[in-house]
């Protein structure tokens, strides 16, 4: 078994230095990034002068250059994944319209940083539809009216129904 995952990962990594393959482990599917992480939960590896994602310089190696402009994706949505072959070259845009469709971003009462709750902004929604002034809600919620307003009108909270 051992030497059956050894073979696939020198399929893999042809080009990689030996010692960023040294810190891989071969699951059969994704190939898992062993080595330092940052705060992200992505790998980090010393590249080109300089600190970057490991699953970024696997791209590079195995794949080639990529646009400063562009993002590393990964198509099996593991952060630690360095197989190449679950790697795409994307723009910001393509990378976070990805992230939206797989629904794995943080947002609403998921968000650390949130001050309103999900039954929050459907009170506020509903006691506005029903006659309450945005202001007196902002004085209620202790919250800016342009908040109100924005949640009021689904340009922010539109996840909640």
């Amino acid at each position: 078994m051992a030497e059956e995952q050894d073979n696939r990962i020198a399929v893999l990594f042809v080009n990689a230095p030996k010692r960023f393959v040294q810190k891989t482990c071969d699951t059969g599917d994704c190939v898992i990034w062993t080595g330092a992480t940052l705060n992200s939960g992505y790998g980090s590896v010393w590249c080109g002068g300089r600190t970057t994602t490991a699953h970024r310089a696997a791209y590079f190696w195995e794949i080639g250059p990529i646009h400063p402009d562009l993002d590393v994706m990964h198509t099996c949505d593991n952060r630690l994944c360095v197989n190449p072959r679950h790697l795409l070259a994307g723009s910001r845009k393509q990378n976070m319209e990805d992230c939206v469709a797989k629904e794995r971003q943080v947002r609403g009462e998921r968000n650390g940083q949130a001050k309103l709750t999900d039954d929050t902004v459907r009170w506020m929604r509903h006691a506005v539809a029903n006659g309450m002034r945005q202001a007196d809600v902002c004085r209620a919620l202790g919250v800016s009216p342009s908040v109100v307003s924005q949640i009021v009108k689904r340009i922010r909270w539109s996840h909640v129904a």
